[in-house]
């Protein structure tokens, strides 16, 4: 069932790029990425223990260019560095953490690597950066932790997609609260100082 979260989002977030946002150079750049991430997300190359999925260098080629792009790259590398160790402590801990009684891991890591994000910045692109260049570095420490064990695995996965794309959807509804919420205190302020003055 893996994979389901990922193309029905994916599919989601591509329709609202390509036929609701005005249309300039950011958008038609954001609906490609998105569409080639969607095509190469089952296009998987093989080695000796380790399978690399084609989906691994279209999020980091694009990630990589998003950031270069914003310019602030130290710290967006190192808010990165902090979200891949985030995400491969969180999938190490996996079996031992009574959390994962009540919550599936899709939803458990998401939710505590949008809380970490949220903490490190406030922008929303940064935030979709960091979250994107940062869960895909700690999906290759993860995998390579248990290739040491010995373990097949495979780098970016359904189950990876699945869990990256539930973050950018919380990371999403996260800054549509804050929208929400500074658009609500500035109109009860300008109500409150309109009354104060009459």
């Amino acid at each position: 069932m893996s994979g389901l979260l990922f193309f029905w989002l994916s599919w989601m977030y591509w329709v609202f790029l390509t036929f609701l946002m005005p249309k300039n150079k950011y958008r038609t750049g954001l609906s490609c990425w998105l569409l080639l991430t969607i095509i190469t997300s089952n296009i998987y190359f093989g080695f000796s223990r380790m399978t690399l999925a084609g989906v691994v260098f279209v999020l980091l080629t694009g990630g990589i260019i998003w950031m270069v792009k914003l310019k602030r790259i130290f710290s967006h590398s190192l808010n990165s560095f902090l979200v891949m160790i985030a995400f491969a402590t969180s999938h190490l801990w996996e079996a031992n953490l009574p959390i994962l009684y009540l919550l599936p891991m899709c939803i458990f890591t998401p939710f505590v690597i949008t809380l970490i994000i949220a903490f490190l910045t406030k922008h929303i692109t940064s935030q979709l950066i960091i979250c994107i260049v940062g869960m895909t570095f700690g999906d290759f420490l993860f995998q390579y932790i248990l290739i040491g064990y010995g373990l097949p695995v495979v780098i970016g996965g359904m189950a990876f997609l699945d869990e990256m794309l539930v973050t950018v959807v919380l990371i999403s509804f996260l800054h549509i609260l804050v929208r929400i919420r500074n658009k609500t205190g500035s109109i009860i302020n300008y109500h409150l100082t309109r009354w104060q003055n009459e």
